[in-house]
């Protein structure tokens, strides 16, 4: 096995952040309302041991929103497998989020590790 610091930060970088779009609901004209925010963001493990021949690693994330118009309907996880490749989307919608205007959103994925070491 062989250890890569980078190895998540660089798989989940763009995930993370495009995993903060909060996505509304359908409801009103396109344009109107308040977009929704985010702070607390956590991800971890911040680094995996890697193996070219296979296995899976969870990975937690959460962070606290604020919406003041209480319609997100999903969160929008992007990813690319060892950095490479397309860019994956998988909507998510935790459970207690539709129509509140604050609140807690937590989530674990399961994601493979048999990237080249130093991907």
């Amino acid at each position: 096995m062989c250890e890569t610091k980078s190895f998540l930060p660089m798989m989940l970088a763009i995930g993370c952040c495009l995993f903060l779009s909060l996505s509304p609901g359908c409801g009103g004209d396109e344009g109107e309302g308040e977009a929704p925010g985010i702070s607390n963001l956590f991800f971890g493990p911040a680094s995996a041991f890697v193996f070219p021949r296979g296995g899976e690693l969870g990975v937690t994330v959460s962070m606290d929103y604020v919406d003041p118009d209480g319609d997100i309907a999903f969160v929008r996880m992007s990813f690319r497998f060892c950095g490479a490749g397309e860019v994956q989307h998988e909507d998510i919608a935790p459970g207690g989020i539709t129509g509140n205007q604050a609140g807690a959103i937590w989530i674990s994925a399961r994601v493979p590790t048999d990237c080249r070491p130093g991907t």
